[in-house]
C-alpha cells in the first residue's frame, strides 16, 4: 500500500502580524496502481495549503525521488506541463532537477476558509517507474522564507509482473436467483486450473503489468463477462473502466 505523509510548519513572527501554517500533503493520484511494472506511468498528486492568518510568499518547493524512477528531463530545462502542473494563483516557475524538480517563489495567501482559493496549491507529477524493482519514494519539500521542515512522500513498490499473458474473458448468463440471495459472496483463494477461461476466448493479447486497453465491456444483455490471466495464477487482478474518456477506455494491472 502506498504511503501517504503529511507535515505542518508554523511561523513565529510578533502576533500583530500574524501566523502563516503551511500543511504539505502527498500521495498517488485516485486510481494509480501502488505495485507498477518497470515503464509504467506513475502519478502523484502534491497539496499545499496556508491555515494560517498570515499570507507567505518566496516559497521555495522541490520534488525530489528516488533513482528507481525514470528522470523527468534534462537538469535546468523548464518543466513539461504535460508531466509537471501547478494549479493555484501563487505558482511560480518549474525548472528541472538532477533528482526531480524545483518551483520557485510560490505565495500562499491567509487562510480564507473555503476550498480552493489563493492559499492553496496543486501539483499533479506524471513519473515513469524504472527498471529496478522494490520501494521508491517521492517527496516533496516546501521552504518558506526561514524554514525547510516540510517534507510530504508517498511511495510505490515497483514490481515485475508475469510474463506472456493473454486476457482471457467468458460471458456468463445470470439466471434469476429464487428466493433473491440475502447472504453475502464468498470468495476463495484457491487458484486451480479449471478455473481458467477458455483459451480461445483471447480479449487481448500479449497484456503488460500495467496498460490501457480498449473498451471491453461488450458483453450481451443479462451477461456478466468474466476476465482472467492465462499465465496462471497472479496475486491480484484490477480492471477498472474509465467512462470519462471517449471511446472509454479500460485500465488493467496485475501483480
Amino acid at each position: 500500500m502506498a504511503a501517504v505523509v503529511a507535515l505542518v510548519a508554523t511561523s513565529s513572527p510578533p502576533a500583530a502580524r500574524g501566523n502563516w501554517e503551511i500543511a504539505a500533503t502527498k500521495a498517488l493520484e485516485a486510481g494509480q496502481n501502488p505495485n507498477p511494472a518497470p515503464g509504467d506511468r506513475v502519478v502523484f498528486v502534491i497539496s499545499l495549503k496556508n491555515i494560517g492568518d498570515a499570507a507567505v510568499d518566496d516559497i521555495m518547493f522541490s520534488d525530489d525521488f528516488d533513482p528507481c524512477f525514470e528522470a523527468l528531463g534534462a537538469a535546468n530545462a523548464h518543466c513539461d506541463p504535460a508531466l509537471v502542473s501547478c494549479a493555484g494563483p501563487g505558482c511560480g516557475g518549474c525548472i528541472y532537477t538532477p533528482t526531480g524538480f524545483n518551483d520557485s517563489t510560490l505565495t500562499l495567501a491567509a487562510d480564507d476558509g473555503a476550498p480552493g482559493g489563493a492559499d492553496e496549491i496543486d501539483f499533479r507529477v506524471v513519473l515513469r517507474a524504472g527498471s529496478k524493482v522494490g520501494t521508491c519514494t517521492n517527496t516533496a519539500t516546501p521552504c518558506p522564507p526561514g524554514s525547510c521542515t516540510i517534507h510530504a512522500s508517498a511511495t510505490v513498490t515497483i514490481t515485475d509482473p508475469p510474463a506472456g499473458c493473454n486476457l482471457l474473458y467468458a460471458d456468463v448468463a445470470l439466471a434469476p436467483l429464487m428466493p433473491p440471495r440475502i447472504g453475502g459472496w464468498v470468495y476463495g483463494h484457491a487458484c486451480t486450473p479449471e478455473n481458467t477461461l477458455p483459451a480461445a476466448n483471447v480479449s487481448q493479447a500479449g497484456v503488460s503489468g500495467d496498460e490501457l486497453l480498449p473498451d471491453l465491456v461488450t458483453g450481451s444483455a443479462g451477461t456478466l463477462r468474466l476476465y482472467d490471466l492465462s499465465c496462471g495464477c497472479s496475486g491480484r487482478l484490477g480492471i477498472v473502466k474509465d467512462a470519462t474518456v471517449a471511446p472509454a477506455r479500460v485500465h488493467l494491472w496485475f501483480f
